[in-house]
């Protein structure tokens, strides 16, 4: 509610909060509030309200007469808070305040018919974008503006009301009688009456509104009463202006005089559509009927696209919702029957019920010369030159519009384009769809036709989708797909067309012979091109997915000429980057007329400008910022890997070992690991036919070498040493330094999960090989690669063994390595690895040192890993430091984050370490999931080398949940696991988690088990667990009474209480 609401029209009136006021003390005062009402918000200088009401008065009494009246309106509208004034008045000025609190009729009023005056449209009454304003409009209108005021002694203020008054009642004339042609549009006889009988009130000698009235009564049955309107119109034409009726009046008295029934078909007054009945409804296309019911300033409206996309269908339904907006009519002229020489103009004229006599052209035009219409020209495309007629007439009628379609422009003055698309279908994210896409829907309306049962679960849906997606959003395309779900599923369907679109053959007896099949579609488009054309179009079937101006013409020699025109023929997309593409039907169904010696050569040329374009980017990918490098493989992958299976199918070894290296950094960069894994993996086994060549063999020892280390990132361990072992031997046999490198390198890693000493042979000697090798000036796409990773694992390796401050001396080593190359993996990967260090030597300061700068790192990387790594250590940190659920927040999000990438074995230590948390916290619920998490990657060989973790992990859960056998199982498989794998530090924490299984168990064997604990532990150095052992054996000396010795035992002390294992039942 308004906290002052003002009313003017029609009378004068007050409230404010809702309660209505009545103590004004003269008509002064209502002056001046209405004069600051409309609008409000405007500022007034007091001289000039003084000089309004009291004009003549010398200006001093006049400003004292103003200040005594603002009073006066103050009191009366309870206007006392200065907080929240109504009025604004200063020294100079006053106002009434603006805003939501304060509404004013009139003013509101000039501010819709205002707005809808401004609006581009055909017209007001057909504009559905203005429709709910002026209905507004003419709900406010009840009345004069200040009809029961007037200060005669104000002769400024008489001008000013007067003046007003008028404009809006010429504005409410234009509103009502916008209102009657649309409810005559509509046949609605009551709204017609009731808005001419409005406009009347205003001024009763309007001759129009008397016509729709007597129309109007006419069309509700009441002939007599419309027959005396006319009598009575005449007789105050008559009396007041001396005046007859006007002929089109005098015309409608003897039609409703001489008819039972009122023909509304034959005048100019009531229009005549000829559309074809829509046979379905409209899917999907509100955002096109919207954005071209926006702009209707235009003569000459061309829909362009390819065959197929629904330029009739959005044509027609545009055209319905304007019928209103043409007195004369809307016509729909098909020119797909016409063939070259036929004649438009006898179609038009056919069209329109036209007797063309003498010069057909001439007696079109001067048929339509004055005339409001709008004409639906369909299918223009085959008939250009022949459309001189259609200027000629936007020329000569300037009252008619044409709305065409055609899968190419008109190229005619004025016109305007509208590029129709396929159907949305895609959805935005993974989450599941709130609605079904236009696509989907337009699927599934047409699959019911034929299977009425027909209806969608969730695999359905998704089948349906990718339907969507062969098909782009193409209506012919999804009609025809659908016609056939009575006797397949849409899966078949899917299957069916991936493999080709002829399968869309046949289609519906009653329509144009080119609208029965995608096949009828392109040919009737392919006819209508030059054979350069047709050339071009077939040469560009070799792209997927889109290519550049520049692409076209090296590749497949297509001018920029070429594009545009088959691009202004709708055969072409171009999108806001400037790449073209075509439509994968279309692309099919061209590509089929592309000969085969032509299509080798073509894909041969393709396949080396994408393979070199990919080789071209390993240095960038391998700089700080690969940002633009990532961005020109992603515009491009499709046609990259189109390239790259057809360089694997035809054994093109060098131009696949070139880009090698960008295709590994590009998918590590952008987590899409599954992917190159399979596409080297094909590679490497299509090229073993040929492994006898010399390059040949070296390209696949490299490939081998590479998707072993893309494996050993997914944690798949046992296939990584196969695929290294290969690539070493052929390495060695070739005499290839960085080859042999690079796969002892992985070979070295993938032994390292048997134990921290078995790798670290074979990556000493893959490091000594890698920097002889730099040192010898052998070429390498990514120099210190290997030297880098070589230091990773060594620190990876001395870390398993507790051996902290090695490993931060290999560790560190790599993150200056990483640093000198320029590399963020890298430095990101060694940070991550220090963190680790830090946290498990007990060092916080050098955790919170480490997060600080991978935290850092991380902000201006576009590592996909980077994040979630960051976020991994953040929470370690942040758990040591108290803060658990800031700390829990943290893990979750790496453990999303790393989920995403399928990075499996960074978010099994993030999963642990969250379970870990969770345990402590005494959430078991959760801990529970994350454990199970963590057992499906375990089954799927994932991090195996982490099970001694994993084993401590479920045992801490059990402890929280006073499971102790759980606990004690647990704690003896943790144990055993760490011993085979040298991981000290977990055996430790297995004998600390025995030692309370036991302790709980009331096993006197607990003190043993703490005391392995405390021995390994004083030899690693971790001071906290340390005393978590040393609490154990006190808590038991206390219980039977003995001293705890204060001391740490001796190595040879730990060694002999290793040997006493077998007594525990470890």
């Amino acid at each position: 509610m308004p906290r002052l609401a003002v009313t003017l029209l029609g009378g004068f009136a007050v409230a404010v909060e809702g309660r209505p006021v009545q103590r004004f003390e003269s008509d002064r005062v209502r002056a001046l509030l209405a004069y600051l009402a409309l609008p409000p918000g405007r500022a007034h200088s007091r001289a000039h309200l003084a000089d309004l009401l009291w004009p003549g008065q010398p200006a001093d009494a006049a400003r004292a007469n103003l200040r005594n009246t603002l009073s006066r309106l103050r009191h009366a509208l309870d206007d006392h808070d200065p907080r929240r004034p109504l009025i604004l008045a200063d020294q100079r000025t006053v106002a009434l305040a603006a805003g939501p609190e304060v509404v004013c009729d009139a003013a509101h009023f000039v501010a819709l018919a205002d707005r809808c005056a401004a609006h581009e449209h055909w017209q007001l009454e057909a504009c559905r974008t203005c429709a709910p304003q002026f209905r507004e409009a003419a709900e406010l209108y009840q009345g004069a503006l200040l009809g029961d005021l007037s200060l005669s002694h104000s002769p400024h203020f008489e001008e000013w009301l007067l003046a007003s008054r008028a404009r809006l009642e010429q504005q409410a004339l234009e509103l009502f009688g916008a209102l009657a042609r649309a409810a005559e549009a509509s046949g609605n006889a009551a709204q017609l009456q009731l808005f001419a009988r409005r406009q009347l009130v205003i001024e009763p000698w309007r001759e129009q509104a008397h016509r729709q009235l007597m129309l109007g009564l006419a069309l509700g049955g009441e002939r007599g009463a419309a027959l005396a309107q006319y009598r009575q119109l005449q007789t105050l034409l008559a009396h007041e202006l001396r005046l007859e009726p006007e002929a089109a009046t005098r015309e409608l008295y003897e039609r409703i005089r001489t008819t039972t029934q009122l023909d509304t078909s034959g005048g100019s007054a009531n229009p005549r559509f000829r559309l074809p009945a829509p046979l379905t409804p409209l899917v999907g296309r509100e955002g096109e009927l919207a954005a071209l019911r926006a702009h209707h300033g235009w003569r000459l409206l061309t829909l362009t696209g390819m065959g197929g996309i629904g330029k009739t269908r959005l044509a027609l339904e545009l055209a319905r919702g304007e019928l209103a907006a043409f007195s004369h009519g809307v016509y729909f002229v098909d020119l797909a029957p016409l063939q070259r020489g036929d004649s438009i103009v006898s179609a038009i004229g056919a069209a329109l019920d036209l007797v063309l006599h003498g010069d057909p052209e001439a007696a079109l035009i001067n048929a339509l010369r004055n005339k409001q219409l709008l004409l639906i020209l369909d299918n223009c495309e085959h008939v250009l030159d022949d459309l001189g007629i259609v200027a000629a007439i936007l020329e000569a009628a300037p009252q008619v519009q044409i709305l065409a379609t055609s899968r190419e422009r008109l190229n005619l003055r004025g016109e305007q384009v509208y590029l129709v698309e396929g159907l949305a279908y895609r959805a935005e994210g993974d989450e599941p769809l709130a609605a079904e896409p236009p696509a989907v829907r337009l699927f599934v309306q047409c699959a019911r036709r034929v299977m009425p049962s027909f209806a969608l679960d969730e695999e359905q849906q998704r089948a349906v989708l990718q339907i969507c997606r062969l098909l782009e959003g193409l209506p012919l395309g999804l009609e025809l797909a659908a016609a056939r779900a009575d006797a397949l599923s849409p899966a078949e369907i899917a299957a069916e067309l991936s493999r080709s679109s002829r399968f869309l053959e046949g289609g519906w007896r009653d329509v144009h012979p080119h609208q029965r099949s995608l096949h009828a579609a392109f040919d009737w488009s392919w006819r209508l091109l030059g054979s350069d054309e047709q050339q071009a179009l077939c040469r560009l079937t070799i792209f997927r997915g889109g290519w550049t101006r520049e692409a076209a013409e090296e590749v497949v020699a297509v001018s920029h000429q070429h594009l545009l025109l088959l691009l202004r023929k709708s055969l072409l997309r171009r999108d806001g980057d400037g790449r073209y593409s075509l439509l994968e039907p279309l692309r099919q169904l061209a590509a089929e007329r592309l000969p085969a010696n032509v299509a080798h050569a073509v894909a041969e040329r393709h396949c080396a400008y994408y393979l070199e374009l990919m080789a071209a980017q390993v240095r960038q990918l391998s700089d700080e910022q690969p940002h633009r490098a990532i961005a020109t493989i992603r515009r491009e992958l499709d046609n990259v890997h189109h390239a790259w299976f057809w360089a694997v199918a035809n054994g093109q070894a060098r131009l696949l070992e070139a880009s090698l290296y960008a295709f590994k950094e590009f998918y590590l960069w952008t987590g899409l690991l599954g992917e190159v894994i399979c596409s080297l993996e094909a590679a490497a086994e299509r090229l073993r036919e040929a492994a006898d060549a010399p390059h040949v063999a070296a390209a696949r020892s490299r490939m081998l070498g590479l998707v072993a280390g893309l494996q050993l990132a997914q944690g798949r361990y046992t296939l990584a040493a196969q695929r290294a072992e290969e690539a070493v031997a052929i390495s060695v046999r070739l005499g290839s330094r960085e080859g042999e490198a690079h796969a002892r390198l992985v070979l070295g890693v993938t032994q390292l999960v048997q134990g921290p000493d078995a790798g670290v042979d074979e990556l000493q000697r893959a490091l000594t090989i890698a920097r002889a090798a730099m040192d010898c000036g052998v070429q390498s796409d990514l120099p210190g690669y290997d030297e880098l990773q070589c230091c990773y694992w060594l620190a990876w390796a001395c870390h398993r063994r507790c051996d902290f401050t090695a490993a931060q001396r290999w560790a560190a080593e790599g993150l200056a390595v990483s640093r000198r190359l320029g590399r963020q993996r890298g430095e990101i990967s060694c940070l991550y690895l220090m963190a680790l260090v830090a946290r498990d030597a007990d060092d916080g300061a050098g955790l919170e040192r480490c997060a600080e700068q991978l935290a850092a790192a991380a902000r201006v990387s576009s590592y996909p890993r980077a994040e979630g790594l960051a976020m991994h250590i953040g929470g370690e940190l942040l758990a040591r430091q108290g803060r658990y659920v800031e700390a829990r927040a943290h893990l979750e999000r790496a453990v999303r984050l790393l989920k995403a990438i399928g990075d499996d074995d960074q978010l099994a230590l993030a999963l642990a370490s969250l379970c870990r948390l969770d345990t402590s916290l005494g959430a078991t619920s959760r801990a529970l999931a994350q454990l199970d998490q963590l057992d499906r990657l375990r089954a799927a060989g994932i991090g195996h080398h982490y099970s001694a973790e994993w084993a401590l992990t479920g045992g801490l859960l059990a402890v929280c949940r006073a499971a102790w056998d759980e606990a004690l199982v647990a704690a003896r498989s943790c144990v055993d696991l760490a011993r085979q794998s040298g991981e000290r530090l977990w055996e430790a924490q297995g004998y600390l988690l025995l030692g309370r299984a036991l302790e709980q168990l009331g096993d006197p064997a607990a003190g043993v088990a703490y005391q392995h604990a405390l021995d390994q532990l004083c030899l690693i150095g971790h001071q906290r667990l340390v005393a978590d052992a040393q609490a154990g054996l006190a808590r038991l000396a206390l219980a039977i009474g003995t001293v705890v010795p204060s001391s740490a035992p001796t190595r040879a002390a730990a060694t002999t209480q290793v040997r006493r294992s077998d007594h525990v039942g470890c």
